[in-house]
This record gives structure tokens, sequence and C-alpha cells, in this order.
């Protein structure tokens, strides 16, 4: 269960609107037993400022992790959507670039899916391809690519400022 989508909210909502959102559900859902269980799970978890970190730290990619058929092997960028990381396919034995969406809303998701179907037969040399979409088990997406060793783009840009 992820609390966000319980509670239909955005990672990167704020206390507030986590706590209004889970009132206002309660109101719509408070007939629903089984809803209701899920609700005041979620509610166990992110009002309490301990277990929310807990469980948005969970969230995290750890070098050696397994996600699907890849292994972490290092962090590589930090950016709005989420984490990008180098791994490893288990069997192929062959690099990846996974970027893992850990903190998007709904909407941003259903976006990614779409951007993804675009362009997942897409190929050219300057693109990285896209191998694979992983829902992982709290909820979260993570868009396997072929891996392009070289300087990220902030990487580049850096150099070209500094």
């Amino acid at each position: 269960m992820n609390p966000y989508t319980t509670l239909e909210v955005d990672p990167k909502a704020s206390d507030e609107v986590i706590k209004a959102a889970y009132l206002a559900l309660v109101k719509v859902y408070f007939n629903d037993e089984k809803r209701m269980k899920l609700l005041n799970g979620a509610k166990e978890i992110l009002f309490d400022a301990d277990k929310k970190a807990k469980y948005d730290d969970k969230k995290d990619l750890r070098k050696g992790k397994v996600v699907g058929d890849y292994t972490i092997t290092e962090k590589i960028a930090e950016g709005g959507f989420g984490i990008t990381y180098l791994a490893e396919h288990n069997k192929l034995k062959v690099k990846v670039c996974i970027k893992h969406a850990n903190s998007i809303s709904a909407i941003d998701e259903a976006l990614l899916f779409e951007e993804a179907k675009a362009i997942w037969d897409l190929r050219h040399y300057a693109i990285p391809a896209i191998r694979d979409v992983l829902k992982l088990p709290d909820d979260s997406v993570a868009i396997v690519m072929s891996y392009v060793p070289g300087p990220t783009l902030a990487q580049i840009v850096e150099r070209r400022n500094g």
C-alpha cells in the first residue's frame, strides 16, 4: 500500500494538504470498512513524522537493491521527478540507466507512461532507448533505458560555466 496513493495526494504535499485529503476521504468512505482500513493505515504513516520519513527513505533505491531484473550499482543524478541510477541487468550483465520516478502524482505517472509509449521504438545514437517500464511494490515507477556513458547534462553545463 502506498499511503500517498491511498490519500490521493502528491508525495510532495504539505502536512496540511495530507490531513485535509484524509478528512475529505473519510467523509466519502465512512461506510466502506475496507477503504477506511486503508485510509487509517495511510494516516498512521503520513501523520507521524518519523514513520513518514522512514517510509519516504525506503522508497529510494540503494546500491545492491534488485529492481525487476536489474541490480542498482550507483546513483547518477537527482531531479524533480526522482532519482537516476546506474544498474546492471542480472542475466545479461549489461549496464542500464534506471530513472526512478519516486515523487510523482497520478497525473504525472500517466504522462510518463504516454511518453514511454511514444518513444518506445525510437532509436537514435544520441537518445537512450527505453528497455522496460516497471511498477514497483510501493507503486512508484521506474523507466529502464540503455546506459550512455559520459558526463550528465548538468556536469557539462557546470564545466562550461565553471
